[in-house]
């Protein structure tokens, strides 16, 4: 109610400066005519009354709903609707407020909030009690099955494929899966050997498999060898002639550009996080033009051989990514509550007007808060609130910020979501 009175009056007043304008605007008028710098001055008045009257008639409709009368907006204001308006936003401008003047929190807020923790509780256990664990050697097709000894064959028992005829510089990848086995002092050796000149071309050993769970090998060959031109097959034996081993082998023959893949995927990211930093495309367009490109070099290393979709999507790391998601989607909440704002105020007080305790206390909120959330979404939420702490107490907040980057990176390491690399190293 008072701040609906105050705004009629500020309205009344308007409302009669503009009519002593008026009135004198008629007055000078009626003489021979203004001239000079009492024209401008008329000019200056009559426009910034315009602007006053403007901001009364905004000011008025934004706090109350309501269009002051005489005001000329385009559009019937009914009266009823006028006072029904009225009295909603006044109502709903009285909130509670307790004894330091923030907002107290009503029934709703309490039943929303608890709605929501019961949600993110659920999501939560579902998470850790799914079983979706995901094999290394899922990621790659299972290849051909086999037991110790098994002689390859071009007809019955070709582990290339059809490419069993190779050009000097081409890279095999060998992908094997070993079958678990009680034995543990055993590997299995795989040797590629020419048909034509039943020589031996390459040989290496994988192993050795584990009592209870598959086990998965890769190993890659140059074709560096005399005559790669001539058919080959691959024999498998087990290194101790009483152990038989079951295993599946796969092969993919790559073109001499995978020699310098490692060389391609950082070129690529290096141009990716150049394009993402000068902002000149959205990092999205960026980030799927980046791993367009990728594919494109893998296309050409696998020798115009695509991989499957469901291949693709396996090679990003869906738990680092879920992981962010969900984070970014809680910090993100978090921010509008203001609940950093409040910890901030609450170690300003703390800190009891020592600049040493005022730094010791952000760095270790930094670092707690480093350790269950991204190291980059911490520094954002806690650097703008620091630089404002100290704009109130007037001094320097880079020696701050110095301290609360250190301690995040450092508040990062302690657990295992506290970084992204921590992520993908313990998964």
């Amino acid at each position: 109610e008072e701040t609906a009175q105050i705004l009629h009056k500020q309205v009344e007043d308007t409302e009669q400066l503009k009519h002593h304008v008026d009135t004198l605007t008629e007055k000078l008028q009626e003489q021979d005519g203004v001239h000079g710098r009492y024209e401008i001055l008329l000019k200056n008045v009559q426009t910034e009354t315009a602007k006053l009257e403007e901001d009364t008639t905004t000011l008025t409709t934004k706090l109350l709903g309501t269009t002051p009368e005489g005001a000329v907006t385009g559009v019937a204001v009914d009266t009823a609707v006028v006072e029904e308006g009225l009295d909603g936003s006044v109502e709903m401008s009285q909130k509670e407020e307790d004894d330091e003047g923030i907002v107290k929190a009503k029934k709703g807020d309490y039943y929303r909030t608890g709605v929501l923790a019961c949600i993110m509780l659920g999501f939560s256990l579902a998470c850790c009690l799914w079983h979706t664990h995901i094999e290394p050697f899922e990621h790659f097709s299972i290849g051909l099955g086999c037991v110790t000894t098994c002689m390859g064959n071009i007809e019955s028992q070709d582990f290339f494929f059809g490419d069993y005829s190779f050009v000097e510089g081409q890279i095999i990848e060998l992908q094997l899966v070993l079958d678990p086995n009680p034995v543990s002092d055993v590997e299995a050796i795989v040797q590629i050997v020419g048909v034509e000149s039943d020589e031996i071309k390459a040989s290496l050993t994988f192993g050795p498999p584990d009592h209870h769970y598959q086990q998965f090998f890769k190993k890659e060959v140059p074709v560096n060898w005399e005559n790669p031109g001539e058919d080959h097959v691959i024999n498998v034996y087990s290194s101790d002639d009483n152990v038989v081993l079951s295993f599946s082998l796969n092969t993919l023959v790559q073109q001499p550009l995978a020699e310098w893949s490692v060389l391609i995927a950082a070129i690529i990211m290096i141009i990716v996080y150049f394009f993402i930093l000068i902002e000149v495309i959205h990092r999205t367009l960026i980030a799927i033009f980046g791993s367009m490109v990728a594919l494109l070099f893998l296309f050409i290393i696998r020798g115009g051989n695509t991989e499957s979709i469901r291949t693709i999507m396996l090679f990003m790391e869906w738990s680092t990514l879920g992981l962010l998601f969900g984070m970014m989607i809680i910090v993100g909440e978090l921010s509008h509550t203001g609940v950093f704002e409040w910890v901030a105020v609450r170690i300003l007080v703390a800190s009891k007007g020592s600049y040493n305790r005022l730094f010791i206390l952000l760095c270790l909120l930094t670092a707690v808060s480093s350790a269950f959330l991204d190291n980059v979404t911490t520094m954002l939420l806690v650097a703008p609130v620091t630089i404002d702490m100290c704009n109130i107490i007037a001094v320097d907040p880079r020696p701050y910020l110095i301290g609360e980057v250190l301690l995040s990176n450092i508040g990062g390491t302690a657990t295992l979501i506290g970084d992204p690399p921590n992520i993908i190293i313990g998964s």
